[in-house]
């Protein structure tokens, strides 16, 4: 039930703000949702001299994409390409250049040049957050640069006989991964009834009831005949308690809303009353210090006791379950 309402929402999740540093005309970077761990090998930017270019007209304005000139080099990954006029030939064999996998926050990443469609360093920046998912594996810039200001030699972005760097910045929106599910159960349970026989004779302090399930929790009934706390001498106490017999999980709270009754044995003109609750550990109680007074209770119009037998019971209206999730980036890409 959860996962199908998650699939309503949007992925904020994975969405990326990216930045692009290119020398060619088109390039994208793709996402492989695989957890990957960082690479060593990865290719170096700052390959050779101080050299400057300049834009002529760039616009450093807020806007959906900004370009502008900046020392240093991409923080995510660079290629250097040797022999880099040959990427603006007519040859299929370089129509399209994709880099081998790299990781940043917890993705495997490859990036594509595809020129047909330095510590200065031409930049585009992508102002919007992008969100890549399994149907939207690319984002990229179509038309990032023309052949002749990419071949102009007062640019430079070709240097040292033929090469050329491109590179990438990636910043990864840290996604959720963890959850937790809180479900109400709203099953009708029938009610759990308890008799206490030779209710007269009974000498100790408190009784409990066998445990009973309900919900996927254990519990039982407690009851004082002389009374507890407030209610000490005066009335009888009647309680619903949380099983210590089991083990709640770190942090959970199990919620419970029932109705506690003394029971009319003869004319089903039952006591209720009504409690609502979180449990947060086991062993804890929920009812009443003073649930029936001395009084009614012995007396024989009300029928609470009845050849010497007082009837207890427990209804359960509503409970709660709560379960924790864990997952990998590439469920919860799959997720979505």
């Amino acid at each position: 039930m959860f996962l199908n309402a998650k699939r309503k929402v949007h992925l904020n999740g994975v969405i990326l703000l990216f930045s692009t540093f290119f020398c060619a005309v088109f390039a994208t970077i793709q996402l492989n949702p695989i957890t990957t761990r960082g690479n060593n090998n990865q290719v170096p930017c700052n390959t050779h001299g101080s050299r400057a270019a300049v834009i002529n007209g760039g616009d450093t304005k807020l806007s959906v994409e900004q370009r502008f000139m900046r020392p240093r080099p991409a923080n995510a990954y660079c290629v250097r390409i040797e022999a880099c006029s040959e990427l603006l030939t007519t040859s299929p064999s370089v129509e399209k250049y994709e880099t081998r996998p790299f990781s940043v926050g917890g993705f495997n990443w490859t990036f594509f040049l595809q020129p047909k469609a330095y510590d200065q360093y031409l930049t585009s920046i992508d102002t919007e957050m992008r969100r890549f998912h399994q149907f939207r594996t690319t984002w990229g810039t179509p038309n990032f640069i023309r052949h002749f200001d990419f071949n102009a030699k007062d640019k430079e972005y070709i240097f040292d006989n033929d090469q050329c760097v491109f590179g990438v910045d990636i910043s990864v929106y840290p996604y959720f991964n963890k959850w937790e599910v809180l479900s109400i159960d709203k099953t009708v349970y029938g009610p759990k009834s308890w008799k206490l026989k030779k209710f007269s004779t009974l000498i100790k302090d408190f009784y409990m009831s066998d445990e009973f399930s309900i919900g996927g929790k254990k519990w039982a009934l407690k009851v004082y005949p002389n009374g507890n706390g407030t209610g000490e001498g005066n009335s009888l106490s009647l309680y619903v308690i949380l099983s210590g017999s089991q083990t709640l999980k770190p942090y959970e709270k199990v919620y419970v809303r029932a109705k506690l009754r003394v029971l009319d044995q003869k004319q089903s003109k039952h006591l209720e009353k009504p409690i609502l609750k979180w449990f947060n550990t086991t062993g804890e109680s929920a009812g009443f210090d003073q649930f029936v007074s001395f009084t009614d209770l012995q007396n024989p119009a009300k029928g609470f006791i009845v050849n010497d037998t007082l009837s207890v019971q427990v209804e359960f209206v509503a409970t709660s379950s709560t379960n924790y999730y864990s997952i990998s980036p590439a469920q919860f890409l799959s997720t979505f």
